[in-house]
C-alpha cells in the first residue's frame, strides 16, 4: 500500500524558521535604517499649487424603509425588497493650494476642488466639492538630491453628488407588486455630502509624490420617496442610495 507523508510537520518549523529570521533581521535592520534617516540632511516642503489624480474604488448600498399601514417594517426576505451592496469604480481630479506653518513646517494646510466619478452595476454619481484637509509631516530628507517627505493628512469635504441610475423606477415597481396600488414618487438626485478625509502622503521630489486616502461620507441623506396619499398615513416608503467608502491612489504634482 502506498503510503502518502504527512509534511503539515515540516511546514510548520519552515514557516517557524522564516518567521524567526524575518523578526531578527527586522531587529538589526530596522534601527539601521531610522538611524540613516536620521543622519540624512533636513529639507522643508514649500507652499505650491498642486495637481492631483487617480483611480479610486468604493462601494455603494442601498437601503429601503417601508412603513405599511403606519407601522415601520424593514423590507426582507418574503417581500422581496432588499437591501444591497455592490462595488463602484471611477476616478478623480483635484486642484489646490498647500502651504505650512513655522520654521519647521512639519504641519500644514491645504484646499482644494475635487471632481469624481463613479460607476458600477445600474448606477454612477458625480461627485463635485470643496475640501480642507491638515498636513502632517513625520519624515522630512534629502536623499540623493530629491526632497523626501512622508506624513499624514486629515480633513472634511464640503461637496454635493448626483446620482444617476434606474433603482427609484425599479424599487417603485416593487412596492406596487408587493403592496398594491400606486406610489406618488419624489426623486433627490442631487444630494449634500459631508466626507471625511483620511490617509498618507508620501513626496518623492519637490514636484511629484503620492496620496493614499480613504474616503467616509458622514450624511445619509434619501434619494427618493414613495406616497400612496397625500396625507402620508398609508402605505410609504424611503429608498436611500450611499456610498460606503471610497479608497483612492492620486499622483500628486506641485507646481
Amino acid at each position: 500500500m502506498l503510503k502518502i507523508r504527512d509534511k503539515s510537520g515540516d511546514l510548520a518549523k519552515l514557516g517557524h524558521l522564516a518567521l524567526g529570521s524575518f523578526m531578527q533581521w527586522f531587529k538589526v535592520s530596522c534601527p539601521v535604517c531610522l538611524l540613516g534617516l536620521a543622519l540624512l540632511p533636513l529639507c522643508a516642503e514649500n507652499k505650491a499649487w498642486y495637481l492631483s489624480f487617480g483611480p479610486q474604488f468604493g462601494l455603494v448600498r442601498s437601503e429601503a424603509l417601508v412603513s405599511q399601514n403606519g407601522n415601520f417594517i424593514v423590507p426582507k426576505d418574503q417581500r422581496g425588497l432588499e437591501d444591497s451592496v455592490a462595488p463602484m469604480g471611477g476616478g478623480n481630479v483635484r486642484l489646490g493650494f498647500k502651504h505650512f506653518l513655522g520654521q519647521s513646517k512639519q504641519v500644514g494646510v491645504r484646499y482644494y476642488f475635487n471632481f469624481a466619478g463613479n460607476g458600477g452595476a445600474g448606477v454612477a454619481q458625480f461627485v463635485y466639492g470643496l475640501g480642507a484637509d491638515a498636513l502632517l509631516n513625520f519624515i522630512e530628507v534629502k536623499w540623493r538630491g530629491q526632497d523626501f517627505t512622508f506624513g499624514g493628512f486629515v480633513g472634511l469635504m464640503f461637496g454635493v453628488e448626483t446620482w444617476h441610475t434606474a433603482a427609484a423606477l425599479v424599487f417603485e415597481g416593487e412596492l406596487v407588486a408587493d403592496l398594491g396600488g400606486t406610489f406618488a414618487r419624489q426623486t433627490h438626485s442631487v444630494q449634500f455630502q459631508l466626507p471625511l478625509n483620511v490617509g498618507l502622503r508620501l513626496n518623492f521630489s519637490k514636484h511629484q509624490g503620492l496620496d493614499f486616502g480613504f474616503m467616509l461620507p458622514l450624511l445619509y441623506p434619501p434619494y427618493a420617496h414613495y406616497n400612496k396619499d397625500l396625507t402620508h398615513t398609508q402605505d410609504n416608503a424611503t429608498l436611500t442610495l450611499h456610498r460606503d467608502f471610497s479608497v483612492y491612489l492620486n499622483y500628486t504634482y506641485a507646481f
